[in-house]
């Protein structure tokens, strides 16, 4: 009998958990090292944007100085043809010799405008070829800051798939961690609006066809676009028991709402289904957010999700210049075995 009763230690469960720990270890090391590697991109980033914020300046100084200089040469223009002016207008006599020395008066005065000016001139213009310099040196620097600000955003989306994977991973494992209550709950929720749906198919109240409708039709006058399809009126009817308890499950959560394979979101939360204000977008987009598709990349991710679950990480505008780290759990919609859509549980991750 094992000692005191405990279950004999299994060398193959330790030494298969061994290597589940070392593939984690790996993968955090990948994930290390990615970061690095974003965070030198933006602090290069960042030193080329100060110097062409620099530049920037020097040209708006030399354009100031130049638009001086050409004021000046119009004013002395204007002076000398009003001086002419009077010149041709006097017939004879005394009258006529002193607009005539009132016209070369003028006439001096713009000569040592006009040549005060050309030194300015020439200074700006010397000035303007160094910025021409520069400026070519700054566009060769653009140029490697775009590659590298490229090559950051792939590392980023690596670095986003391979944190996805991770969380998957061991949730899938079956280890309990803080996305658990999540993943469960968006599970219960689409086999409760996959089961709803199928009712609504053999009570009649909705043909197949009119379910799975992708003929989106715009409700005119909304901005950001609202639409309508032929099963949203069930959803209005169907959903709303099943997604507003779930708002209540952790102060974290944001939302809980049923997609199609689209990401057309029929009926949202309460919350986020305000009525539209004319010409009031930014309000709207934050509070109107039924009725709309969203096929951005967590949000077809989440409606086109065959496997029992799908974990993202993303950043979304909470509106009013705040960004939150969000976490996406969604888990498919199945009726009659043909995949309808996902349901989505979003929560705070931070």
């Amino acid at each position: 009998m094992p000692w005191g009763g405990m279950a004999p230690f299994d060398l193959a469960d330790s030494q298969a958990s061994a290597a589940g720990f070392a593939r984690v270890a790996g993968r955090l090391g990948a994930v290390s090292v990615q970061v690095a590697d974003i965070a030198g991109s933006l602090a290069a980033l960042r030193q080329g944007l100060a110097a062409a914020a620099e530049e920037a300046g020097r040209l708006d100084a030399a354009a100031a100085r130049v638009a001086e200089g050409a004021a000046a040469m119009a004013g002395s223009a204007s002076r000398a043809e009003a001086a002419l002016s009077a010149a041709r207008e006097e017939a004879t006599g005394a009258e006529a010799a002193a607009a005539l020395a009132a016209l070369a008066e003028s006439v001096q005065r713009a000569g040592e405008e006009v040549a005060a000016m050309a030194g300015g001139a020439a200074a700006a213009g010397a000035e303007a070829a160094a910025m021409r310099t520069g400026i070519a040196a700054q566009a060769q620097v653009t140029a490697a800051l775009a590659q590298e600000v490229t090559q950051a955003a792939q590392r980023g989306e690596t670095l986003r798939d391979i944190s996805e994977a991770l969380m998957e991973e061991m949730a899938a494992a079956g280890v309990e961690t803080e996305d658990s209550p999540f993943i469960r709950a968006a599970q219960a929720a689409a086999a409760e609006v996959g089961r709803l749906f199928e009712a609504a198919l053999a009570a009649g109240d909705i043909t197949e066809a009119a379910l799975f409708d992708e003929a989106y039709r715009p409700l005119p006058g909304t901005d950001p676009p609202q639409l309508l399809a032929g099963f949203t009126a069930l959803t209005d009817r169907l959903l709303p028991p099943v997604q507003e308890p779930l708002l209540g499950l952790d102060p974290r959560v944001v939302f809980a709402a049923a997609v199609d394979r689209n990401g057309y979101l029929p009926t949202h939360n309460a919350k986020f289904s305000q009525p539209q204000r004319p010409g009031e977008t930014a309000w709207n987009t934050a509070n109107c957010r039924n009725r709309r598709i969203f096929d951005d990349r967590t949000g077809l991710g989440a409606a086109r999700n065959r496997k029992p679950f799908l974990l993202q990480a993303y950043r979304r505008d909470m509106g009013g210049g705040q960004v939150a780290l969000m976490k996406d759990c969604s888990a498919p919609i199945l009726v009659r075995g043909r995949h309808w859509g996902g349901f989505r549980l979003a929560y705070r991750a931070e």
